[in-house]
């Protein structure tokens, strides 16, 4: 009875779209850990009308096993399935817009289609970057439909200033304590179809912006790190920091992409990404 009520009482409804490979799974499982989101991974659900909002708060609470507690509800939206613009444009639906950038991108889904998933258009290079495209331009449909309801987040972002990306986000969402690094293991972490189904995810901390690395090195390129970006060590820095490890993805770094690949997505990347900025009213953290 407590579960029925906790999923029909008036909340909020968080999309974090993305494509895969974006680090979504960290962001979400960062996001499901704060008491006030409920919800972490993908739920695959089409909204095609207002009561698959319903649909997807039931869905949670399956998923979690918990009644909902928080003021969003969360999905995960990676893939073109049916979102009717009449959600989201309403009141209640706030966004998040995830990239990665490409290269690194396509690299990472076919080293996940080698090692975790039967998948087969996830190892052909020109299957992955299709999807790539699409996925971007239908980012662009989402914000045109939500504008300031939407914030937009660079996937490497969340790697190297991840403070200053999380203290943004908990400004967004008006959320009452800190977002944190560190996150909870659900009961579909690691699975594949909910999300990263790579061992890394499961380690329950996140990556922190240049931490450990020798004379202050900066992270620049996502593809640098370990494929799922959720991997520490146990040991911490002085502040309370995760350490780095620094561990390259050397099985995604040795997936070879065409440079044409590549010119064609950084094009389709930087002009999505301009045009995002563009409509997504930047969110300006009140004084």
């Amino acid at each position: 009875m407590n579960a029925v009520l906790s999923w029909a009482a008036p909340r909020g409804h968080l999309f974090v779209f993305g494509h895969m490979r974006s680090y979504s799974s960290l962001l979400c499982h960062i996001l499901g850990s704060h008491p006030e989101i409920d919800g972490y991974c993908e739920t695959h659900i089409k909204y095609r009308w207002y009561l698959d909002l319903v649909r997807l708060r039931r869905r949670v609470v399956k998923l979690t096993g918990e009644p909902l507690r928080g003021r969003y509800v969360l999905d995960k939206v990676l893939h073109d399935y049916p979102l009717a613009a009449s959600i989201l444009r309403s009141p209640g639906a706030r966004g998040i817009v995830l990239l990665r950038r490409p290269k690194a991108t396509v690299r990472s889904i076919m080293n996940m289609g080698q090692r975790y998933s039967d998948v087969a258009w996830y190892r052909d290079v020109d299957a992955v970057a299709h999807y790539y495209e699409a996925r971007l331009n239908s980012l662009v449909r989402f914000a045109n439909q939500m504008r300031g309801r939407a914030l937009l987040l660079e996937a490497e972002e969340l790697l190297s200033a991840m403070p200053s990306v999380l203290a943004k986000v908990a400004g967004f969402l008006e959320l009452s304590v800190p977002l944190q690094s560190t996150y909870r293991r659900f009961a579909h972490t690691g699975e594949a179809g909910y999300g990263d189904p790579s061992e890394n995810i499961m380690r329950g901390a996140a990556l922190t912006a240049n931490a450990g690395l020798p004379n202050g090195a900066a992270l620049t390129d996502g593809a640098a790190l370990t494929d799922s970006a959720a991997l520490t060590d146990s040991a911490t820095s002085p502040s309370g920091r995760a350490l780095m490890t620094g561990v390259a993805d050397t099985a995604a770094e040795e997936i070879n992409v065409p440079e044409s690949v590549v010119t064609r997505l950084d094009s389709v990347y930087r002009a999505c990404t301009d045009v995002l900025r563009h409509r997504l009213e930047p969110y300006r953290q009140s004084a």
